[in-house]
C-alpha cells in the first residue's frame, strides 16, 4: 500500500495547481528548459483540460471525501512490485502529441526538484518498465517532482514524468 505524506485531506481549488495562463502548448526543448531551471509554475493545462480537471476533482472530493482519499483507495486495489506504480497522467499538461505525461506513484518519498532518484531510474530500466510499457523501444524521459506548494494532491508520492520517443 502506497504511503501517505500526510493524512490531511485534499482540498482542490484554482490555486492549488498549475495556473491555467501557463497552459499554452510546450514542445519538448520547452519543457525540457522549464524542468532544467525548475520552473514547474510555468506548466500547466489547457483552459479545456483544467476545466475538466477541476469538475472532475470536485466531483470524486464530493463522492470519497477528498481526492487524496480517492487515489490512495485506487492505488491501493494495485500491488506495486517495484515500489512504483506509473499511469497515463488523466489530466497532463499542455504538451505537444508526442509527449507522454505519466504520473509515477512511489511507496516512497521523493525529492522535489528535477533529478531522479536511483530507485526511479532502476524502475525505468527494469523489465517491469521496459518490456510492459515501452516495449524495449528507445526513448527519451524528463522528471519532476513538484515542490509542496504545486502539488495538486500532495498526500500521497509521486513524480511527473515525460517520454518521447
Amino acid at each position: 500500500m502506497l504511503k501517505a505524506q500526510n493524512s490531511a485531506p485534499v482540498h482542490i481549488s484554482a490555486g492549488s495547481c498549475a495556473s491555467i495562463k501557463n497552459g499554452t502548448i510546450k514542445s519538448w526543448e520547452e519543457l525540457q528548459t522549464i524542468i532544467e531551471s525548475g520552473r514547474f509554475e510555468l506548466l500547466g493545462r489547457t483552459q479545456k483540460e483544467q476545466a475538466r480537471y477541476m469538475s472532475e476533482s470536485a466531483k470524486l472530493a464530493e463522492q470519497h471525501g477528498s481526492v487524496s482519499k480517492y487515489m490512495t483507495a485506487k492505488l491501493s486495489t494495485l500491488q506495486p512490485r517495484s515500489g512504483f506504480i506509473l499511469m497515463l497522467n488523466d489530466y497532463p499538461y499542455a504538451l505537444e502529441e508526442s509527449i507522454s505525461h505519466y504520473i509515477l506513484w512511489s511507496t516512497s518519498p521523493l525529492p522535489s526538484g528535477n533529478t531522479p532518484p536511483q530507485s526511479v531510474i532502476d524502475y525505468l530500466d527494469s523489465p517491469e518498465f521496459c518490456s510492459n510499457i515501452y516495449s524495449n523501444r528507445p526513448f527519451e524521459f524528463l522528471w519532476l517532482v513538484n515542490p509542496p506548494h504545486l502539488r495538486s494532491v500532495p498526500s500521497i508520492y509521486h513524480g511527473h514524468l515525460f517520454i518521447k520517443q
